[in-house]
């Protein structure tokens, strides 16, 4: 089962031994690494997949089947900096013939001791600091493929089995090495548009942009990531992925994301899998039932030690759902009201359970039977035609006067831009869209799922 995928940079300086002090210059980065091995820190997988541009290449994808991996920062002056990895021959040997089986061009090498690649140690350098070891690794290169199947690659690998051990995976690349005059494979004034559609193309988990990219555009980036982010977008497959952190400090740009799975895994327990926010929604409930008190934040925290819960302020909505996908209750803030995203979350939950003037407080007995899911939203950017809008990606706010009206994005039966502004519109009594503001926002979603038997 796939417990986690993260999209991470390789540049040796952040690691301080090379850095020596520069790594300072790339502060955002080495925080989005920090926030990564935090987040993965009870996380530590049965197997550990890397898809780096670097290591040894071949037709397709080139899996690398080794008992051992074993390196150092030599190269970059700190040989003393080094790491020693088991393989997974086995699990290499499956990967490889899965891909095979759904038409993917395939190489493989095999050894007993193999180097690691840069683009490879520096990643489990971060993990190793956090977990103290390193699970079996299978490292494999992406280059040998185009960029569809980069994208199937991702997909493919979602549906991966690996005999019930528990897996993580590592996509490994830089963005564009053509940002500023000073960069390492020289300078492009619209190099820097690349790194923008990377971001945006996780921020909103859908690799279209990317996939339609002219050729020319990729070439002016000078990228070496391009494979490993659309590997990573088609392994997410649409559910939220959290970009980290951005910034090109030497002239290459450097993006950090994790993807955590909200959809159940095939071969799971009966039951049902959520990610911290909802889990975090449904406690807040059921505490506030058995004792009639808020969840105090302390006991959030320990419930949910997840580091962006307790950093970051955004305005969220909390929903509440039938079995049967019918509505039992829906309450959120558009800007954030409270102190973190933690505390919006714990009384978005308790008024869309007992607050919700459309229905009937929660009871008890009903938990089993509902389903939780928390919307966490972008801030509101004012459009200034409807051609801005889709309800799909786009939830809507309309303003008019004192009056506000919400709605969320891709929701069942909404599917043009008119019939999603005319509910929104109605929902705050506004009859008529003249002088009316339009705002549209984004949202990352998270939803409980029932696990297959």
């Amino acid at each position: 089962m796939w417990r986690w995928a993260i999209f991470v940079p390789h540049p040796p300086i952040i690691i301080p031994e090379v850095g020596r002090g520069e790594e300072a210059a790339a502060a955002k980065t080495i925080e989005g690494m920090k926030e990564i091995a935090k987040r993965l820190k009870d996380e530590l997988p049965d197997s550990l997949i890397i898809l780096t541009p670097h290591h040894a290449m071949g037709r397709g994808l080139h899996v690398i089947c080794a008992n051992q991996f074993k390196g150092d920062m030599g190269v970059f002056r700190a040989r003393n900096c080094r790491l020693e990895v088991d393989g997974d021959p086995e699990l290499a040997s499956s990967l490889a013939e899965y891909m095979e089986s759904k038409g993917l061009p395939v190489s493989r090498s095999k050894g007993r001791l193999v180097e690691l690649d840069h683009a490879s140690f520096v990643p489990l350098y971060y993990l190793n600091k956090t977990w103290g070891t390193l699970p079996k690794v299978v490292i494999a290169n992406p280059l040998g493929l185009d960029y569809e199947e980069s994208y199937a690659l991702g997909k493919f690998l979602r549906q991966f089995d690996a005999n019930d051990k528990n897996l993580g995976i590592i996509f490994s690349g830089d963005l564009s090495h053509r940002l500023i005059p000073s960069a390492p494979a020289g300078y492009h004034p619209r190099a820097k548009d690349f790194d923008a559609a990377v971001v945006r193309a996780f921020e909103t988990s859908n690799a279209e942009e990317l996939l339609s990219l002219p050729e020319d555009e990729i070439e002016r980036a000078g990228e070496c990531g391009l494979r490993s982010a659309l590997a990573f977008l088609g392994m997410a497959e649409g559910e939220p992925i959290s970009v980290l952190s951005y910034e090109g400090p030497f002239g290459v740009g450097y993006c950090t994301a994790i993807w955590m799975p909200t959809k159940a895994a095939k071969g799971g327990s009966s039951g049902v899998e959520s990610h911290p926010y909802v889990r975090l929604a449904r406690l807040s409930v059921e505490h506030y039932l058995k004792t009639k008190q808020v969840l105090d934040p302390s006991q959030a925290f320990s419930l949910s030690p997840q580091v962006d819960l307790w950093s970051k302020r955004r305005g969220c909505f909390v929903s509440i759902k039938r079995l049967d996908g019918s509505l039992r209750g829906c309450i959120g803030t558009i800007s954030p009201v409270r102190e973190n995203l933690a505390s919006e979350i714990i009384y978005n939950a308790l008024a869309a359970a007992f607050e919700d003037p459309r229905f009937m407080p929660l009871s008890e007995e009903e938990l089993t039977g509902v389903r939780f899911s928390v919307d966490v939203l972008s801030d509101l950017e004012l459009v200034a035609s409807v051609d801005e809008l889709d309800p799909k990606v786009y939830g809507v706010v309309v303003e008019k006067g004192l009056r506000k009206g919400v709605l969320l994005p891709d929701l069942e039966g909404v599917d043009t831009v008119e019939y999603q502004l005319e509910i929104a519109a109605q929902k705050a009594g506004i009859s008529s869209l003249k002088g009316a503001k339009i705002y549209r926002f984004t949202v990352e979603r998270y939803e409980e799922v029932e696990k297959d038997l």
